[in-house]
């Protein structure tokens, strides 16, 4: 079983480096840059190019990572899905995100936007000490304006794809996630209590058994 992990949008591997994965063999999968007019369909088909197929995948993807491994999941062979702080269908993306696609919105996202104006609404969604803020400009100083209105197209935009009964999703939510308020999901599988749209990072204790338990899940389905 090899676990590939997908970051959010914009950021990177960075925030998943205080989980625990010990006894697990895993990859940390970075964005690309989006070819002009590209489909998230053939967008996860690169993204994937890598993945090894000749063995179980666990794709688990925070937010808009966790749009992409369910894409990923339509177009490979993947035996188990967790989104984390993410969305599972349509009509579990709020409505102001929903307006973003409908307005064409996201034309206006850029990186300058985005970080010159997280001064203002970064403790708010979940970014609370300046460690955490340091490590958001940082991440999100990589991406070109291009990836950013692309990612955010498809994160407002988004219409889940057709999956296998075989594909199992196991959603990971917080209670205190404002980016994705946990009114607007269905059914997640585990609620993290206090956990915000940065759970992963910050509370990893909570969210590393909670993988594991999805992981262990799976593999008794399979006895």
């Amino acid at each position: 079983m090899h676990l590939y992990f997908i970051p959010g949008l914009g950021l990177d591997e960075r925030i998943f480096r205080n989980l625990d994965l010990s006894g697990y063999e895993y990859t940390f999968q970075d964005w690309i840059e989006p070819l002009p007019d590209e489909s998230i369909r053939s967008y996860a088909i690169r993204l994937s190019a890598d993945f090894i197929e000749d063995e179980q995948i666990v794709v688990i993807g925070q937010s808009l990572g966790g749009i992409m491994a369910q894409e990923i999941a339509a177009v490979k062979t993947v035996s188990l899905v967790i989104p984390i702080s993410s969305v599972c269908s349509r009509k579990e993306i709020p409505a102001y995100f929903r307006l973003i696609c409908t307005l064409k919105l996201y034309r206006l996202f850029s990186r300058n936007l985005v970080i010159k104006s997280f001064y203002f609404w970064g403790r708010l969604f979940d970014y609370d000490t300046k460690e955490q803020r340091q490590l958001f400009r940082s991440m999100m100083s990589k991406r070109s304006d291009y990836f950013l209105q692309g990612a955010l197209k498809q994160f407002a935009c988004w219409k889940k794809p057709r999956l296998s009964s075989a594909n199992l999703i196991f959603h990971i939510h917080g209670d205190y996630d404002h980016t994705l308020p946990i009114r607007w999901i269905q059914n997640p599988d585990r609620v993290v209590k206090g956990g915000g749209h940065f759970m992963i990072y910050k509370k990893s204790d909570i969210v590393s058994p909670y993988i594991n338990e999805a992981i262990n899940f799976y593999n008794t389905l399979q006895e």
